[in-house]
């Protein structure tokens, strides 16, 4: 009877070992499947968060402008957001970040600081369904590794924005897939010994897990959203600097006005020459301070998006007459000449925004008079094609003056840059060709710049304008002088504009 009870406990016992080692298994397999998608999940939002920052910290309107050719490598636009990558690239634990834009044969890598040639630029990377994520505007990173020459990777992409709130493109991020599956190997190997050796520490390790990764994924989020306050107070720093200077420059501008008319009646009243002279040295100081008020205005006006193409029906010759009439003084003041050419079969009357047109050339006129010592200033207009009611012309600026340096080409449109200033004695912001190349960016077309050091320069655009009428300008002299005689104080208006 013993035996039997002895022998019915047995089984009783083996069967409450063999339970509860079931029980331990399965809830150590049920923790493990658990604990491996929290270590998954907290992975895929640390990679997508730190993709996120990165994203944050790019200019969407730079990789606008990146069309995707190996020579984007030399535009500033590329080095910017280089200069951002690397820095992020050496401060987080990544393997490779880029920015990935639609290409005609895919989606390309189009700035890559570990980028080793040329023949790398550009190069079409796997489309997969976190990349499209992406690129409809949702944050993602990839399920499953993938490899290429490179090695193993998981990646993950982030959109980024332009000032139109448009996607640019997007910021890829590669994490080393041993890196990976090392870290979640560890956690997941760790939890299984604790799990197998009893279900309380697999709970209590699933729990500890759990709340470590929640805290990790809290902080990552926090460290998110510090990345991204720093750059909205960046913003508005910015924001409030262009407020600054608008309110300053503005405020400037009625002293300034005050002091020229007030000068205007001394050259009118007074005929004691050594008087004149100093008036006259006051008149072009004023002159040379509003101009360089008026371009901060505008400058801060173009970056803040104010300025809004107005588009009105104009007659070209009367946009060319008074651009003559304005560039002609300064022009003979400083002893050159001046040609003017026009093609005789250009529409004459034209639909865009002539002032901002006429700002764009202006600009370019004088830059070419104040840089040019001797010899001339051309300024032509040809029409380069006509289809319906749209018309092609392509404006020409040229001077013999003393040109730019071949590495001060991409300069050029920097603001506030100046060249050789113990050479140049000049004044000025340096804002002018900067408001140039945005002005034009706005009609879109661009400005090209050929150059020679100590030779000359040519500055170049293209611009597509609607047609009215297409009559055509023909003889400009004979077309400029039936124009009507506008009364002085419009003139005066007009240059002040210019």
């Amino acid at each position: 009877m013993s035996i039997k009870k002895s022998s019915f406990t047995g089984k009783i016992l083996l069967i409450a070992i063999a339970i509860l080692t079931v029980t331990i298994v399965v809830f150590a397999y049920i923790s493990t499947m658990r604990s491996q998608k929290s270590v998954r999940e907290l992975m895929r939002n640390r990679m997508i968060n730190i993709t996120n920052s990165a994203a944050a910290m790019i200019n969407g309107d730079d990789l606008n402008a990146i069309k995707g050719n190996v020579s984007d490598a030399k535009t500033d636009e590329y080095k910017r957001i280089n200069s951002v990558l690397e820095v992020f690239y050496h401060s987080i634990e990544l393997k490779y970040v880029y920015a990935v834009k639609k290409l005609p044969d895919g989606y390309g890598v189009v700035v890559d600081p570990d980028m080793q040639a040329e023949d790398e630029y550009g190069e079409i990377i796997e489309t997969t369904p976190a990349l499209e994520a992406a690129m409809g505007g949702t944050s993602s990173a990839e399920e499953e590794s993938t490899q290429d020459r490179w090695g193993s990777f998981y990646s993950s992409y982030s959109p980024v924005y332009d000032s139109n709130k448009n996607i640019a493109g997007v910021i890829a991020v590669d994490f080393d897939a041993d890196w990976f599956d090392s870290r979640k190997g560890t956690l997941d190997g760790f939890l299984l010994v604790l799990c197998l050796v009893i279900v309380l520490g697999s709970v209590m390790i699933v729990w500890i897990i759990t709340r470590r990764a929640r805290r990790e994924l809290n902080e990552r989020r926090r460290e998110g959203e510090r990345l991204l306050e720093t750059k909205r107070a960046i913003e508005q720093a910015d924001a409030t600097k262009r407020d600054f200077l608008t309110h300053i420059t503005q405020e400037v501008r009625t002293p300034v006005h005050t002091v020229l008319e007030k000068n205007d009646r001394i050259l009118e009243e007074t005929h004691v020459d050594r008087t004149r002279l100093c008036a006259n040295n006051i008149r072009t100081a004023g002159h040379s301070l509003l101009a360089m008020i008026n371009d901060i205005l505008d400058y801060s006006n173009i970056e803040d998006g104010k300025v809004q193409l107005e588009q009105k029906e104009y007659d070209v010759v009367e946009l060319i007459d008074k651009l003559v009439r304005t560039i002609t003084p300064s022009a003979r003041e400083n002893r050159l000449e001046f040609n003017l050419t026009v093609d005789e079969v250009l529409p004459r009357y034209l639909y865009g925004d002539a002032p901002k047109l006429s700002q764009v050339i202006m600009n370019l006129l004088s830059n070419a008079v104040k840089f040019t010592p001797e010899g001339s200033v051309s300024l032509s207009f040809f029409m380069v094609s006509l289809d319906g009611d749209e018309v092609a012309i392509k404006v020409s600026v040229e001077d013999t003056g003393v040109g730019i340096h071949p590495e001060d080409v991409s300069r050029l449109f920097n603001a506030f840059e100046r060249f050789d200033r113990d050479k140049n004695n000049t004044t000025g912001t340096g804002l002018g060709m900067a408001i140039v190349q945005r002005l034009l960016r706005m009609m879109d077309t661009e400005l090209t710049v050929e150059s020679l050091y100590g030779q000359g320069s040519l500055f170049t655009f293209i611009i597509k304008q609607g047609v009215v009428r297409d009559t055509p300008v023909g003889d400009f002299d004979q077309a400029s002088s039936r124009l009507k005689t506008t009364p002085a104080a419009d003139d005066s208006e007009t240059e002040s504009s210019l």
